[in-house]
């Protein structure tokens, strides 16, 4: 006995629904946790920039000059290091986001091994490069996430567009300041604050471009919420 094939349609149709009720819930909850990840690490980053402004101004006495340096790489290092380990722990276990862990490592060592290669061509001296070189594997960290969220907001052209014009900005900046020769440890202190003060400026320019992103996908959640 055949089956009626219009007993079919409504259930295609709520099948249909339901995928689409799922998509708008998924959308909501990854611009929530990408909302609150942006603005932390952007306000983590201004006060980066903050603080080592304040220890390149220490630096200028001639006795607190070696310690503030020794400061300045401890709090560089923490602040690179705190969301590489949140991102990796996230990311581990879910199959689209290794990428993202793949070209940020190869991307880092191929910029750490070409810096070493310009420091033993160019420099006579190498002992305050060390900060650059953290700023500039932190720079691309940046980019590649920034690039990486382009890439998961691609739905919203506008707001993946500027994800990767600032990661691109942002990367290409971090490897000109990672490959700077002979400069001294107070001037690559300041170039360090500047650069993190910009990046963190950014995240949270663009924090308001998310949330107004996160609001419509809630408005059209809602409306489903209200049809169903």
């Amino acid at each position: 006995m055949s089956s009626n094939p219009m007993r079919s349609i409504p259930v295609l149709m709520h099948s249909t629904s339901h995928t689409r009720y799922r998509r708008f819930i998924q959308v909501k909850n990854t611009h929530a946790i990408y909302l609150r990840f942006l603005i932390n690490h952007g306000i983590m980053l201004l006060c980066l920039g903050a603080g080592l402004s304040l220890l390149a101004e220490l630096m200028t006495n001639q006795g607190a000059e070696k310690w503030a340096y020794i400061a300045c790489l401890f709090i560089v290092v923490v602040a690179l290091c705190e969301p590489i380990v949140l991102s990796i722990r996230s990311m581990w276990f879910k199959k689209n986001s290794k990428r993202f862990l793949k070209l940020f490592i190869f991307s880092s060592i191929a910029m750490l091994a070409a810096s070493v290669a310009l420091w033993g061509e160019n420099s006579k001296s190498t002992s305050f490069s060390v900060i650059l070189i953290l700023a500039g594997v932190m720079g691309l960290f940046w980019g590649t996430w920034h690039i990486e969220m382009a890439h998961k907001l691609s739905s919203f052209s506008k707001t993946s567009t500027m994800f990767t014009v600032l990661g691109a900005t942002t990367s290409v900046s971090g490897v000109i300041l990672c490959v700077q020769a002979d400069i001294h440890a107070i001037t690559a202190v300041t170039a360090v604050a500047c650069y993190s003060t910009w990046i963190g400026v950014e995240m949270l320019m663009m924090a308001p471009v998310l949330f107004w992103d996160w609001r419509c996908g809630a408005t059209n959640l809602a409306g489903w919420e209200r049809r169903s």
